[in-house]
């Protein structure tokens, strides 16, 4: 695999006034973090609020009412270390900010989140019409994984029982 998708971990994230979320804030220390709670907490409205900070434009303008019903503005903040995403709505307005290194604000923030998150959104609708094989491939390409030594291993078993 020639290229791989652009590997990036969240060092901190904010969000407020997003969707249900009235604050949040995280700042994971390297282990994985669950999101756990109740129907109707905010889970699903975290995880958006990243997609849509990352996602710049393209996936922030197919969300519905980004801004927490009855307040005046909204703000995602994702620190990735080497960059900072900041995307802050209110009722008449959408703003990305990207700074890297944080403090120096970059002047085409959409191109750099394009090249950064790439391949990483996909229409799930789409995968799930593909067969198991386009399915796996996917997969492989999204995560960055070489699975050749693993495939060869179950193609060598699978001759061995078949004869």
């Amino acid at each position: 695999m020639s290229e791989q998708t652009p590997q990036f971990r969240i060092l901190g994230l904010r969000v407020s006034n997003y969707k249900r979320v009235i604050a949040f804030d995280l700042h994971p220390d390297g282990r994985s973090v669950v999101l756990g709670g109740q129907n109707a907490q905010g889970k699903s409205s975290v995880l958006d609020a990243i997609a849509d900070a990352l996602g710049g434009a393209k996936r922030g303008s197919k969300t519905e009412l980004p801004l927490r019903t009855g307040s005046v503005k909204g703000e995602v903040r994702v620190d990735l270390g080497e960059l900072v995403v900041t995307r802050t709505w209110s009722p008449s307005s959408d703003k990305l900010v990207v700074e890297s290194p944080p403090g120096s604000i970059i002047k085409s923030p959409q191109a750099v989140l394009d090249k950064l998150v790439g391949d990483l959104s996909f229409d799930p609708l789409g995968f799930a019409r593909l067969d198991g094989k386009a399915q796996a491939e996917t997969l492989r390409r999204l995560s960055g994984l070489d699975t050749r030594a693993i495939d060869e291993r179950h193609n060598c078993a699978f001759i061995e029982r078949t004869g």
